[in-house]
């Protein structure tokens, strides 16, 4: 690409200054920036061409060219490494980005890595607190079954579960959150366990379930769990089943899903470019490797042949 040869503008060294860490800018921090000039995913894919970005940042020369290359298709100039070549002794054109506070608000933004959570682990757990106590009389005629009152502090509200129940909830759970790790349910009857110790084992279980659920920073507040801890209705498994199934997951819910194309970074087109060209040499290779092997092994059972 070629050097900069005209003067740069003093907006050019403040972003530098409002972005650069270590004598180098990330390429997540690049993107962004790009991203505020407005100009199309072409144009961009052009530019991130036109950069050198091969180990995840740039220094100081290629973020000027990037600047100066934002300004000129802002202008409705063709993206080419050519025009900063025509700018000799003249002062490179300012970009449109916005201020440089804004700037420094979008390092702070990109700053905070996606792994942490929002919440504090105390700041979790008072999400809600479960109770869950064990109805004395069985229900049913023929076939007797256990239920539980189950009692949320943030839904004021108790009602009355079976084990049945619990299996609905967990089924639509893997529905809606498919991405999430959904706990285990306690197995429905265990072997040679007596029925008083597994029922309270698996009453500890289904507590605990509970409060995973209702304190999670992504399902707390879901209209799932909501329903379970709030219908006071009959038949819950089936009223359960037909409130929920068939309804779009976590991802196809979240407001990111329509604007997915746009949160993909411009220079992705050309990584792919790149990557696509160097899985095709190294199967080339290996390809090469492989027939090599089969032809020593086709002589070496001409030689072997041959001492017999």
């Amino acid at each position: 690409m070629s050097e900069l040869t005209g003067s740069v503008p003093p907006y050019y060294r403040d972003v530098y200054e409002c972005l650069c860490q270590n004598d180098q800018i990330s390429q997540n921090v690049l993107t962004q920036l790009l991203t505020k000039s407005g100009l199309d995913r072409a144009v961009l894919g052009k530019i991130w061409e036109c950069i050198e970005c091969k180990s995840g940042s740039i220094n100081r020369s290629n973020l000027y060219k990037a600047l100066a290359l934002v300004a000129f298709a802002q202008q409705g100039k063709p993206v080419s490494a050519n025009l900063l070549g025509n700018f000799a002794g003249q002062e490179l054109p300012k970009p449109n980005l916005g201020d440089v506070s804004e700037l420094r608000k979008l390092l702070h933004q990109t700053k905070k890595s996606p792994t942490e959570l929002d919440f504090t682990y105390h700041e979790c757990c008072a999400f809600d607190s479960i109770d869950i106590t064990l109805v004395p009389e069985k229900k049913g005629i023929f076939l007797k079954h256990s239920e539980y009152e189950i009692t949320s502090r943030r839904n004021n509200s108790t009602v009355k579960r079976r084990y049945n129940d619990f299996v609905a909830f967990h089924e639509l759970l893997q529905q809606f959150f498919p991405y999430r790790m959904i706990p285990r349910l306690p197995p429905k009857k265990v072997m040679l366990s007596s029925d008083h110790d597994f029922i309270e084992a698996r009453r500890k279980s289904l507590r605990r379930f509970l409060h995973i659920i209702s304190r999670h920073p992504a399902m707390y507040n879901s209209a799932l769990l909501q329903f379970f801890l709030t219908y006071s209705g009959h038949e819950v498994v089936h009223k359960i089943k037909e409130q929920y199934r068939g309804s779009p997951d976590e991802y196809a819910r979240s407001p990111v899903a329509a604007q997915a194309k746009d949160l993909v970074p411009p220079e992705t087109q050309a990584e792919f470019a790149v990557s696509k060209e160097q899985i095709r040499q190294i199967t080339s290779h290996v390809v090469k490797v492989r027939d090599m092997a089969n032809r020593i092994s086709e002589r070496s059972k001409g030689n072997a042949t041959d001492m017999l």
